[in-house]
């Protein structure tokens, strides 16, 4: 128990023994001038104190008879004495079962494991020599569960972050595919709308006079070497579809000949194509294309 508290507690209660005398008292009462052997017996200082608590509690009130002030205890205040005295007591007790060993007193706490766990070991290794099997196996299993845990952590991580990246990889992949064949079809779509610009922009009658004369050229060539299946692939390949639009591009300009389309329909029909069959598209193709003028 501090001493300032114990004093405190030891002069109140010296005062609240002698209630009922009716008696007026000074601080010095608490001091070695007071012959009562039962007196506090505190310095000056601790007996002004004293009083000076006393005062600010209200369980004594001043009178000025002489110049000094002198104080009477306040008995009615009974109530009041009886939780002061019993307030400093507690605080007693609360000030011992506060105090603790030294080394106690400094422990760390709890919350900074890795110190806690040094000052305990320290602190307790007489213990731990004592037993050295029992904690060299409790260190490597701690040990080893502290491995596999983190093991387990890193590795679960680790892949999950492994799957993620494969699902990305693998979706944008899959995207660039799609983006390829997407290319591919627009490429495709460009170079056919180029085709049919490039047709539309040349004239009806220059294109077809091109083409017939081309014809005649095709026929030229096989009718002097042996005409076989790779005659009809080229004819099919350079030719079917050229034929087949400018026919219909001439009636849609009012120009239709029988001659031209039974001779188309031929040409297709026989394996290697007829020589004459062509020349007959080439010749009608010519003629159709000078009824045009230049212009169209």
């Amino acid at each position: 128990m501090p001493r300032a508290k114990s004093n405190l507690l030891i002069a109140a209660e010296w005062l609240w023994s002698h209630r009922k005398n009716e008696l007026w008292w000074r601080p010095e009462v608490l001091t070695e001038s007071n012959k009562d052997v039962s007196a506090p017996k505190l310095s000056s200082v601790e007996a002004q104190g004293v009083f000076k608590v006393l005062l600010e509690r209200n369980l004594i009130f001043p009178a000025v008879p002489d110049g000094r002030p002198i104080y009477h205890l306040n008995e009615v205040k009974e109530r009041e004495w009886s939780d002061f005295l019993s307030e400093l007591r507690s605080e007693g007790v609360k000030e011992e079962s506060k105090a603790t060993p030294a080394t106690e007193a400094t422990a760390p706490d709890i919350t900074e494991p890795l110190k806690f766990s040094l000052h305990h070991i320290a602190k307790n290794w007489h213990h731990l020599k004592a037993v050295p099997m029992a904690f060299g196996a409790v260190a490597v299993l701690a040990f080893a569960a502290g491995w596999l845990l983190a093991w387990q952590i890193v590795v679960t991580s680790k892949n999950a972050t492994i799957e993620t990246l494969q699902t990305s990889v693998t979706d944008k992949t899959g995207r660039i595919d799609e983006l390829q064949k997407e290319n591919e079809r627009l490429s495709g779509q460009n170079k056919e709308l180029r085709s049919a610009v490039a047709d539309n922009a040349m004239p009806l009658k220059k294109r077809t006079l091109i083409l017939a004369t081309q014809l005649a050229e095709f026929v030229k060539r096989w009718s002097t070497n042996k005409t076989d299946a790779a005659s009809y692939e080229e004819y099919d390949s350079r030719f079917s579809g050229r034929i087949g639009k400018a026919i219909q591009d001439f009636d849609e300009a009012g120009h239709h000949s029988d001659t031209l389309n039974k001779a188309y329909q031929l040409s297709f029909k026989m394996i290697p194509p007829p020589l004459d069959q062509i020349e007959t598209v080439s010749q009608e193709l010519q003629r159709l294309a000078k009824q045009l003028s230049d212009d169209k």
